[in-house]
């Protein structure tokens, strides 16, 4: 039972990697995109979510973006951790490795 929690939270974890950020951020992604809220077009596609699933931000970011104060670029910062892409790296190698080792122990 313990092994199939874990093979649902990496595939869970597996789905979000393998998802473009256009894919995972919708018109989030195209404002963030357009507005140039930063100096290239990739550091948003690195970012990775503080406390929240991409989908509960991209509902928040419907909710607020009509709003008069609301403001792009404070929005991305709160919501989203800005990574290099050195740690990026480093972070889906972990998931591969853990996913192969869980693959390698359900064989056994």
């Amino acid at each position: 039972m313990k092994r199939l929690g874990i093979i649902i939270l990496l595939l869970s974890i597996s789905s979000i990697i393998s998802q473009s950020p256009d894919q995972l951020y919708h018109e989030l992604f195209e404002a963030v995109q357009m507005q140039r809220v930063f100096n290239d077009s990739k550091t948003f596609c690195d970012v990775i979510p503080r406390n929240q699933t991409p989908n509960e931000i991209l509902d928040l970011y419907r909710k607020e973006f009509s709003k008069p104060t609301f403001n792009l670029t404070s929005f991305v910062l709160v919501h989203d951790i800005i990574v290099n892409h050195y740690l990026m790296l480093m972070y889906q190698n972990h998931v591969v490795h853990l996913v192969r080792v869980i693959h390698h122990e359900i064989l056994l």
